[in-house]
């Protein structure tokens, strides 16, 4: 499950992790995601969980770690942090982009794993948290194949790590999951449609949709056990629709029970016709560059000051478009769009 962010009440788990590299693949076997006063291996062990290379999170363990520069295996993290117990409702740990392939344990009981190094992924942990002092074990595999990304023989430069922030985001026992909405037009009307995703689905609760500038307010049908859906429309001369020129956004909030997300969205529609890429249905001549999510000593792990940088050099270059070679980068790139 992918949980978004948006406004959430979360807990940062950036900062100092300790690495320790497996090339040989065998400290699973020694329990290494396990407190000490759990494990069970009788024998000396081959690692220390508190004295591995100190790396701070996010990061590309080969931009930070020279030894490393070309290093492409089994790479254990992990981060012990303390947990005050006392927020209600739920929690989920939420991993925004681990390269390549990643298995997490917490407290040594196994999560899950993911694939895929540039999309977040969440696991919930209401259950698995301890009072006071935890330790959070993260195997990330950034070894290539040949139906991988990037496979065997590839023109980018395959970064293991961590890149981008790890959280413990706290939500109420029902949630808003998700949510989409999209616009199209015609010559009078912005038509919108709406749909969200909600985790413990509750009958009785209404989910409501609100852009304060344009006084909508709209309850969303449901459509499912855990689905809403809604379609309105308003004159085409009450929306101030997005562009190149004039990045206009709007507020906009959902509420579901006790929860509520808030998001930045612009109002836009993008077709081809006739071979012309058309910008709220006017011809528009794109202006750009490609770019990989690199930069220098960082590898991937980029903060909001390397994208500000970005937008810079975008500016410099009278460029209104940006392709974002060849995968998912940091989501701040499009909200700093």
């Amino acid at each position: 499950m992918i949980l978004s962010r948006y406004n959430r009440e979360s807990k940062c788990l950036d900062g100092t992790w300790e690495l320790i590299p497996d090339p040989y693949e065998s400290f699973d076997g020694q329990e290494i995601y396990k407190p000490k006063k759990e494990r069970e291996y009788g024998r000396p062990l081959d690692f220390n969980l508190d004295n591995g290379y100190s790396v701070d999170i996010p990061a590309s363990w080969g931009e930070v770690l020279n030894e490393f520069l070309y290093y492409e295996g089994w790479m254990w993290h992990t981060k012990k942090f303390s947990w005050d117990g006392e927020r209600e409702g739920r929690v989920f740990l939420r991993l925004s982009g681990v390269n390549y392939k990643s298995q997490v344990w917490l407290n040594g009981e196994k999560l899950g794993s993911h694939e895929g190094g540039f999309t977040p992924f969440t696991f919930e942990v209401t259950e698995s948290l301890e009072q006071g002092d935890n330790l959070l074990v993260v195997l990330v595999d950034n070894k290539r194949h040949e139906d991988y990304i990037p496979e065997l023989r590839t023109d980018w430069y395959n970064f293991g790590g961590i890149h981008r922030s790890v959280e413990l985001i706290s939500v109420p026992e029902s949630f808003i999951r998700n949510y989409k909405l999209e616009t199209s037009l015609s010559e009078d009307q912005v038509k919108f449609s709406v749909r969200a995703w909600v985790d413990g689905f509750e009958e009785e609760k209404v989910l409501e949709l609100k852009i304060p500038e344009l006084g909508l307010e709209e309850e969303l049908n449901s459509v499912g056990n855990s689905e809403f859906y809604s379609e309105f429309t308003l004159p085409r001369e009450r929306v101030e629709l997005w562009s190149t020129d004039n990045p206009k956004l709007y507020d906009v909030s959902l509420s579901y029970g006790e929860d509520s997300i808030d998001d930045r969205v612009g109002f836009r529609e993008v077709e081809v016709e006739d071979g012309e890429i058309l910008l709220n249905g006017e011809s528009i001549w794109l202006r750009g560059i490609s770019m990989h999510e690199e930069e220098v000593g960082k590898g991937r792990a980029l903060d909001s000051t390397d994208v500000e940088k970005r937008f810079e050099r975008l500016r410099e270059l009278n460029c209104n478009f940006a392709r974002l070679a060849h995968y998912p980068h940091t989501p701040e790139m499009a909200q700093k769009a």
